[in-house]
């Protein structure tokens, strides 16, 4: 068994694209899930994930990601670059932040 993956929150072309690069990995068991923000936690209780990519702006809520982050390690994959939004993820117990390009 490799690492669980959970990919949400992310855009439907970003999702497939995570999907597709990560499946080609073996050490990964990669699940993607397009859901409204609210469902984020109960993806991260059923899924049982090691580690969960999330855009934070997706997400919303500060308490939302702290939930998350109680849960799994959390990476932000988002493409907002500003310093606030980062410090307010990493504040919220996001492990790591990259920064999506266009």
């Amino acid at each position: 068994m490799g690492i669980r993956l959970l990919v949400t929150g992310v855009d439907e072309i970003t999702s497939a694209g995570l999907k597709a690069k990560l499946s080609e990995e073996k050490d990964f068991d990669t699940h993607v899930e397009i859901d409204p923000p609210g469902f984020v936690v109960r993806l991260a209780d059923r899924f049982r994930p090691d580690v969960t990519v999330v855009d934070p702006g997706y997400v919303g809520e500060r308490s939302t990601l702290h939930d998350l982050a109680s849960r799994s390690g959390v990476l932000a994959y988002s493409g907002s670059r500003d310093e606030e939004s980062i410090v307010r993820a990493l504040e919220a117990g996001v492990q790591g932040y990259v920064l999506r390009t266009d």
